[in-house]
């Protein structure tokens, strides 16, 4: 009997071959640009040679030294580099001649570039003394180039030089640069090896001495670059079933046409992988269920993204095609404190703009590839990650990505809408995306009250954008609004292909809390039954706020009441929590949420002066907020790191079993970090690299233990569930992203019973009970007691509709 793939064995392969030549001109591509930019040290081997010729380097630096120390005379180079340290002057020569090894340069033209660039490192070292250096400093990080950064930095020395405030910098002659920089490429070459010189005749001055690679540096790139080419391809959906995964070393993709073996578990730890004799029948089972899933393109939603891209709209989640214009520069004699505000202000758009260009690369690239595939189905590859969870290995065109990418996909095949029970979850889907919460009953009366809009935007999008636009996941909703009027013109028997999701309440504290059978967590997060479902972060924001009006002699509690503390301040820090947030962090989610919501007001009640204090201030009630709520999960917490801490101190990683059968791998080593920064302290003037030591580092295996363990166990839940849900109730297509998971609306109802049947079967068993005496038992060692469980009751998770909703 043939297999799945010996039944379609072609179709497939020009696909294979587009990946593998996709792969190596996007590997070429970017090594040609780093050697355009002349930053070769960007580039694996450049990267492989910077570290490797680092250290001889610096010993023949510190021979020469010597040398000089011992000679009557010592040259002008040797005075000059004794205002550095050696192993700095040795990195900044190094990498000059790397950035261009595989160019031809003068030997005078290369030695004055590298004197030059000492004469930097000297120079801004000198000015490092200045009392407002700091700042200074921070100003020319955010400069793009080593030019601007330069010219900023000097700008700023000279304006210090005229006040008094700093001596004026004597320049260096090109005599002297010659002088520094010879010496150190020669070194280079004696020491090293990398590099040779060689005689070229050239048009206006006869032979010259260039500076190259040596022969045998050559030929290394050369076969680096070989290797790595075809190490990377770049992964794109397939046209035929996946290869099935049976083992943990090649599935997914069929090596047969040159593809790099793709291993079931995306680690870096092979030996791991190699030693470890888990079967995970059923992880594999789930996986290949997954990825057996057929897609195609939603194309009606492709070209309205293109549209609205094209035409510069603005949509919530598509980032502007246009950088935000800075404000106007202040005039010469204004307040000092007015310039220091504008700096500050500056600064935060300048950050914005530059994060705001990959996002612009995202939507740009996902189009591209959508177009590739518009007219055809195709299949996604999928792996794991070292906790279990599952992801798709194509890039942009999945549907785990972000809302726009997700809104180009429905399932290859249709399913009859057959009943009242079909439709109720489409619209819940539909009310989803928009943004409505309550209960299923309120969101199926919403889309009834909204049907009049809800065929206005699918006759005609662009003419209705305002209707659409501004939703909680607008192109999904875009999805949603074209198959409801489809569905609507057809009746009962209309084929639907739109994924339909459900997804967790904060996931993460649902697990802790059903772990430790916390009550309070367990009803905040819809585990346990309620007639109408709990919001867990509009809890923490109420929580919030009554702890903003408790503090009523404070300006900033007034201003954050006045300006508004509502959900999506506190989804971030309450979602992230439980897998170890700090308040540090948190201070940051604040802090990006409020200048997500001021770009669309026009009176803020914080300006850059005090923007810090204000939001670290909100930061610090909702912490209070989320504690609030949250108790026992905490202490759940607290002792997985406890664990992970205690093993880590013995020299053991922190293993164990998921309920799905995934082994599970945690072995953050200590890394021996190695760093030579200059004054400019940016990419390009510092190397700093990390190597594993033999030991364990215990902060981080402290640090990663409750969100790993926790990821496993979500992920255990999708593997059973997607199992389970095709065995009993016949469910082939699946769209699931860790803690959301969708499939037909036919097919809902049986998702969110398995679901919850799932839960209640996985955490029946006391498993943080199971894993402490699995590490006692194997280790020999006595872990802190586990916390004291609550009472809630798990079989009560039956009963509960909005646990996935």
């Amino acid at each position: 009997m043939q297999t799945i793939r010996e039944t379609f064995p072609s179709q497939n392969r020009s696909i294979e071959q587009d990946m593998l030549e996709s792969g190596v001109n996007r590997f070429r591509s970017k090594i040609d640009s780093s050697r355009r930019r002349e930053s070769e040290c960007e580039t694996p081997y450049g990267q492989r040679l910077l570290k490797a010729a680092l250290p001889p380097l610096v010993e023949g630096l510190e021979a020469w030294e010597k040398q000089q120390e011992k000679a009557p005379i010592a040259g002008n180079a040797y005075y000059k580099l004794q205002e550095l340290p050696t192993k700095t002057a040795a990195f900044i020569a190094l990498k000059s001649i790397l950035d261009s090894i595989t160019q031809k340069r003068t030997l005078a033209s290369s030695a004055v570039r590298v004197g030059a660039l000492i004469e930097d490192e000297i120079r801004f070292a000198h000015f490092s003394n200045h009392p407002q250096w700091k700042g200074i400093l921070q100003g020319a990080k955010r400069r793009e180039s080593y030019r601007k950064k330069r010219y900023y930095l000097i700008k700023s020395e000279k304006g210090e030089a005229q006040k008094g405030e700093t001596d004026e910098w004597e320049r260096w002659g090109t005599r002297i640069k010659l002088h520094v920089g010879t010496v150190l490429i020669d070194t280079i070459r004696t020491a090293t090896g990398l590099v040779d010189y060689t005689m070229i005749q050239t048009d206006k001055r006869g032979p010259a001495r260039f500076v190259t690679a040596s022969e045998k540096t050559s030929e290394w790139i050369e076969d680096m670059m070989k290797d790595n080419e075809l190490l990377c391809p770049f992964w794109m959906p397939l046209l035929d079933f996946p290869k099935q995964w049976t083992d943990k070393w090649s599935g997914g993709y069929d090596i047969e046409t040159g593809l790099p073996p793709l291993p079931f578990i995306k680690t870096r730890d092979k030996a791991f992988l190699r030693e470890n004799t888990e079967k995970m029948t059923d992880v594999m089972n789930a996986v290949n269920l997954l990825q057996n899933t057929p897609w195609q393109i939603n194309q009606r939603v492709l070209n309205v993204l293109q549209e609205t891209w094209e035409q510069g709209i603005e949509v919530e989640g598509i980032p502007q095609r246009e950088d935000e214009e800075l404000p106007p520069f202040p005039s010469d004699d204004c307040d000092p404190i007015e310039k220091k505000m504008w700096k500050r202000r500056a600064a935060s758009i300048y950050d914005h703009n530059a994060a705001t260009k990959s996002r612009r690369l995202l939507v740009l690239n996902t189009q591209w590839l959508a177009n590739k595939y518009r007219d055809k189905q195709f299949y996604l590859p999928h792996q794991t990650d070292f906790r279990g969870r599952c992801y798709a290995v194509p890039s942009y065109v999945n549907h785990m990505g972000a809302d726009f990418q997700k809104s180009l996909l429905t399932f290859a095949r249709g399913e009859k809408i057959k009943d009242e029970n079909d439709v109720q979850w489409l619209a819940i889907h539909g009310a989803n995306c928009y943004g409505i919460k309550g209960t299923f009953n309120q969101r199926v009366d919403w889309v009834e009250e909204n049907r009049h809009n809800i065929f206005k935007i699918a006759k005609d999008p662009m003419a209705y954008a305002d209707l659409w636009r501004e939703c909680d996941e607008p192109f999904q909703f875009l999805a949603f609004c074209f198959e409801w009027a489809d569905y609507m013109a057809t009746g009962n028997g209309f084929m639907t292909h739109l994924p339909c999701g459900m997804d967790a309440t904060n996931n993460g504290l649902q697990l802790l809390g059903v772990l430790t059978r916390d009550e309070p967590s367990c009803i905040a997060t819809n585990v346990a039954p309620s007639k109408y479902p709990q919001d867990i972060y509009g809890i923490v924001a109420d929580k919030t706020i009554e702890f903003l009006k408790q503090d009523g002699d404070s300006d900033y509690a007034d201003k954050w009441l006045a300006y508004g503390v509502d959900r999506s301040a506190c989804k971030r820090p309450t979602m992230t929590q439980s897998y170890g947030s700090t308040l540090y962090s948190c201070r940051q989610y604040i802090s990006d949420w409020y200048d997500d919501t001021a770009r669309k007001r026009d009176e803020l009640p914080f300006d850059e002066s005090d923007k810090f204090q204000a939001t670290a201030y909100l930061a610090g009630k909702v912490w209070q907020g989320i504690n609030d709520v949250v108790g026992k999960p905490r202490e759940a917490m607290a002792w997985l790191q406890s664990t992970a801490r205690t093993l880590a101190n013995e020299g053991k990683p922190f293993y164990w079993v998921s309920p799905s059968g995934f082994p599970c791998h945690q072995n953050y080593q200590k890394w021996e970090t190695k760093s030579i920064k200059t004054k400019l302290g940016d990419k390009i003037m510092r190397v700093r690299f990390r190597e594993d030591t033999d030991q364990l580092s215990a902060k981080r295996q402290a640090q990663g233990a409750s969100p790993n363990y926790i990821h496993s166990l979500d992920a255990s839940i999708l593997h059973s569930t997607v199992n389970q849900s095709a065995t009993n109730f016949n469910v082939r297509d699946f769209a699931m992203v860790h803690d959301s998971m969708a499939t037909h609306t036919t097919k809902c109802n049986e998702l969110a019973a398995t679901i919850r049947d799932v839960f209640v079967k996985q955490f029946t068993p006391d498993l943080l009970q199971e894993l402490k005496d699995s590490i006692e038992d194997e280790h020999g060692v006595n872990l802190e007691p586990l916390p004291v469980k609550g009472t809630f009751n798990i079989n009560n998770i039956y009963k509960s509709e909005y646990i996935f909703s």
